[in-house]
């Protein structure tokens, strides 16, 4: 777009690529990498029965 080049690579490429980069660094896409405190969550009712989520 303006004056950069466009390149375009088939599906099998972009993901033979994407894989190796989430293989040497799981978190390659993140902004910042996570916990394991970050994958659990607690679920509760509150005081109407409603369910609350919390992290």
């Amino acid at each position: 777009m303006g004056n950069k080049p466009i390149t375009c690579i088939s599906e099998k490429d972009a993901y033979r690529e994407i894989r190796k980069k989430i293989e040497n660094d799981i978190h390659y896409f993140l902004e910042q990498p996570f916990t394991a405190e970050d994958l659990v969550h607690e679920y509760t009712k509150g005081k109407n029965g409603e369910r609350i989520i919390s992290c």
